[in-house]
């Protein structure tokens, strides 16, 4: 009997689009605050790793919502694995590319893509028409 049956495969695909969807909603953002950082030139440069955080964490938060309003069950689960999936995926291109280590950061990021994942999927569980994705 396999494990995957039914129900976890929507949840897999819905998990995989909010992913999809994250990734995507963190290079506009991104992109969007690289326009601002370069009209604005008073912004210290320790607040980038902040701003990124937060970033993140509004890109899972609405990738965990979409994902888990399209099954319309088992939110929180969904809401992690968008989260732990977006986290393990950033931390291995930061830790790839050179330019981060395991710190402080790394930690405060794990907390808000968990806490904002987590909040988006129960959310997304709880809106009160499901979104249909074919």
């Amino acid at each position: 009997m396999s494990v995957f049956t039914g129900d976890n495969n929507k949840m897999l695909k819905a998990t995989g689009i909010g992913l999809l969807l994250s990734v995507v909603f963190t290079a506009i953002l991104s992109c969007l605050f690289a326009l601002v950082l370069n009209y604005l030139s008073g912004i210290p440069y320790g607040t980038i790793d902040y701003v990124a955080v937060g970033i993140e964490g509004i890109s899972v938060f609405f990738g965990a919502y979409i994902a888990a309003a399209t099954v319309k069950f088992k939110g929180l689960i969904v809401g992690v694995l968008c989260a732990v999936t977006l986290y393990i995926l950033t931390a291995a291109v930061s830790l790839g590319s050179g330019s981060a280590d395991i710190g402080v950061i790394s930690i405060i990021r794990a907390a808000v893509l968990l806490i904002c994942g987590i909040g988006g999927g129960i959310l997304g569980v709880n809106k009160k028409e499901r979104i249909k994705i074919h």
